[in-house]
């Protein structure tokens, strides 16, 4: 009959749900304190069905009672909580992640170099129950102030309001843009008291400076003014007066009927009129926040009006002359 075939090994079984590390989340409540008072050991939290341990009681008149709790771990994916009190059920939800959190959308993606911004970004993948503690945000290595977090528009998004802080660098681009990187960093509880990696989400935001004149050369030919801006502006061309684009001192010195004219996005073309007294080295004045001279940019602001006057690279005599 000849030698038996060896036997086969068996197909390794389906893969079990990645476990989340477990987290450490905070829960308010707003009428604990007054069915209970100062007494906990009646109180339980529970997530999954598995006892999520109390950490820490906190009281607030502003904000009720604070439960912070540590979530053991769990299958990746949305498990139902619940805080119990006697025989009173108080239910939530919470979302138990394997990998890392997602951004899905921010409302702004640049704000002013002032900081103050107020920035929503909605993130999959975040405990859908945790307090502003746990989650730490900064703005190319600057932390931020994380307002609040709220429920998504899904079930297993939630929505992170941020205010951005001070840039504190130098660089901007052509544009008046300088890049950065926003990272967040979810605080995780892990079993045993070691630290589990966090969880982190990025994405690009831009800070604008405020808007001013980068550079103003006199004309080769020394009959007019070239003015670039620093970033994109909103007029596209100015009236033949230029009183909307310079303060009344600087009008009078591009002499009686200079021209104005936005020749690009970011570059204000300058004809004197009779009479110009501009020469290399003097201090102009725009008049920015107009509704014919003002950033592109909502989140830019205006920066100091005055410029200097340069020399052209070479002048050459006008021509008539």
């Amino acid at each position: 009959s000849g030698p038996r075939p060896p036997p086969r090994p068996r197909p390794p079984p389906p893969p079990a749900p990645p476990a989340s590390a477990g987290a450490r989340v905070m829960l308010q409540l707003s009428n604990l304190r007054d069915a209970i008072g100062d007494d906990t050991m009646g109180v339980s939290v529970r997530v999954g069905g598995a006892l999520a341990p109390l950490v820490e009681v906190g009281y607030s008149d502003a904000s009720g009672t604070q439960l912070t709790a540590d979530v053991p771990p769990l299958p990746a994916g949305v498990h139902q909580g619940v805080v119990q009190v006697g025989s009173d059920y108080a239910p939530f939800l919470f979302e138990a992640t394997a990998d890392s959190v997602t951004v899905v959308s921010a409302d702004a993606s640049e704000g002013a170099v002032a900081g103050g911004s107020k920035v929503l970004v909605t993130v999959s993948g975040l405990p859908l129950v945790t307090s502003t503690g746990s989650l730490s945000v900064s703005f190319g290595g600057v932390e931020a102030t994380v307002l609040s977090i709220v429920p998504g528009p899904e079930l297993t998004q939630s929505v992170v309001e941020v205010e951005t802080p001070p840039y504190t660098g130098s660089a901007f681009g052509a544009e008046g843009l300088a890049v950065v990187t926003m990272r967040g960093s979810v605080v995780l509880f892990a079993p045993g008291g070691e630290d589990a990696a966090p969880l982190e989400f990025q994405m690009p935001f831009g800070y604008r400076t405020p808007l001013g004149v980068a550079s103003a050369t006199l004309t080769s030919t020394l009959d007019g003014l070239m003015v670039r801006f620093n970033q994109p502006v909103l007029a596209t061309a100015l009236p033949s007066t230029c009183a909307e684009a310079f303060d009344v001192a600087t009008v009078a010195a591009l002499g009686q009927g200079a021209t104005c004219l936005m020749s690009s996005a970011t570059d204000l073309a300058v004809t004197f009129g009779v009479g110009a007294s501009v020469l290399p080295g003097d201090h102009l004045s725009i008049v920015a926040g107009t509704s014919t001279l003002s950033p592109a940019s909502r989140s830019a602001a205006i920066g100091p009006p005055s410029f200097m006057v340069l020399s052209p690279p070479e002048a050459l005599p006008p021509q008539g002359a």
